[in-house]
């Protein structure tokens, strides 16, 4: 875990609100295993690359999902088809082949995320047996 994630950058959100439990851990107690950083509010410049992966999964999950109440491996399928589709940001690649290069394909399969070809990189609720979004 702190060779992959050495630093957490992230907003305020209410998930992110015990940065002391999130930087030790569970397993082992009094030992800290990364860094949490947060940005200035309104600045999402700060992290735009997040920024753009929040706004995949924002076209997955039609409005009123409550995250927390989605099952894991629906939240892996999402992450997996919002990491592979091709950046122009990772010089024209997607976040997962980058991912896959550094860290290996086992790696991949430990943290629940999977190789989605970018052909087949869907970002609708349909991806996940949703109905659409409604009105827009």
């Amino acid at each position: 875990f702190r060779k992959l994630f050495p630093v957490i950058l992230t907003d305020n959100g209410s998930e992110f609100t015990d940065p002391e439990r999130l930087e030790a851990g569970a397993l082992v107690p009094g030992k800290r295993r990364t860094r949490v950083f947060y940005c200035e509010p309104c600045s999402s410049w700060q992290k735009p690359l997040v920024e753009s992966s929040n706004a995949c999964l924002r076209q997955i999950f039609p409005k009123g999902v409550d995250i927390p109440d989605v099952p894991q491996e629906t939240v892996d399928l999402a992450a997996s088809h919002a990491n592979a589709k091709l950046r122009e940001a990772l010089d024209g690649k997607g976040a997962t082949a980058l991912f896959v290069a550094a860290w290996g394909r086992k790696v991949l399969e430990l943290i629940g995320i999977r190789e989605i070809d970018p052909k087949e990189v869907d970002l609708t609720p349909g991806v996940l047996g949703l109905p659409p979004k409604q009105g827009g």
